[in-house]
């Protein structure tokens, strides 16, 4: 559910939400700035759940300029391309584990699923790869890719384009997203293996590779001062191809996946 989660905060906070009223990038501040906020979140219980639950993330958010940034859902990257137009360079960002008691993260607070007994916990996994965004006035196109170590060694490829408006003071930002993968990391996560079959009780099945998921999202962000920002989001995932055909979504999940997130950050 993290990633999926993830997306969504980064989502409301995407390049394409800083724009300024006419549509141009505003300055960046320069030298560092931090930000704390959390995130509760209601929402699938694991990606492709039909148990639902409410979660609390951290949203800790770390910038130097308009080049360096980390944070919980943007990961940890370095704008080496950074001009008005082009945004790119290196990202890493961290995968949660996923408990098969629970079927939650480390931040579930309450709900939990037995969907998943027998099939195992998976433990963190880190993801290394490369970002590149195109900014056109109010809208803005993303593409990522990455590979995993730990829990998984597949590669993951991220691509969302995303459109800015202002109402006020309030800044909404719309649009969809995909998520396509080797067959490494599908049969991870949707995948089902003979030992696996028996203590779960669910048929065998090997995926391939290919889209994971689409979806879109909604977010509006709005300053309740000079320090507080809150952030209302609204997000719908689909799962697609052979990770919607897994008995963990098919037989015992839901290839709809809908999450609502509120956000509070304090920027120092």
């Amino acid at each position: 559910m993290l990633r999926c989660v993830a997306a969504a905060i980064a989502f409301a906070v995407m390049p394409a939400a800083a724009l300024a009223q006419d549509g141009r990038p505003p300055a960046a501040p320069e030298g560092w700035n931090v930000s704390l906020g959390a995130a509760s979140v209601f929402g699938p219980i694991y990606q492709g759940a039909d148990d639902y639950g409410l979660s609390v993330f951290p949203d800790i958010r770390i910038a130097y300029g308009d080049r360096f940034f980390a944070s919980v859902p943007e990961g940890l990257g370095y704008r080496i391309v950074n001009t008005p137009l082009w945004k790119g360079g290196p990202i890493a960002r961290i995968r949660f584990g996923r408990d098969e008691s629970s079927g939650g993260s480390p931040f579930l607070l309450a709900g939990d699923t037995d969907d998943l007994e027998g099939l195992g916990d998976i433990p963190a996994a880190a993801e290394l790869g490369g970002f590149l965004e195109r900014r056109l006035g109010a809208f803005s196109l993303r593409a990522e890719a990455r590979r995993g170590f730990g829990a998984h060694q597949g590669v993951i490829g991220d691509v969302s384009a995303g459109y800015a408006r202002r109402f006020g003071e309030t800044l909404v930002t719309a649009g969809p997203r995909a998520t396509f993968a080797t067959a490494d990391y599908v049969e991870r996560y949707f995948g089902v293996d003979a030992g696996q079959a028996v203590a779960s009780v669910l048929a065998a099945f090997d995926p391939d590779g290919g889209l994971v998921s689409w979806g879109a999202g909604v977010s509006a962000v709005r300053p309740v001062n000079s320090h507080l920002t809150a952030a209302v989001i609204a997000n719908y995932e689909r799962i697609a191809g052979d990770a919607a055909d897994s008995p963990i979504v098919r037989d015992r999940g839901d290839a709809d996946q809908v999450s609502a997130i509120l956000s509070l950050s304090y920027r120092f």
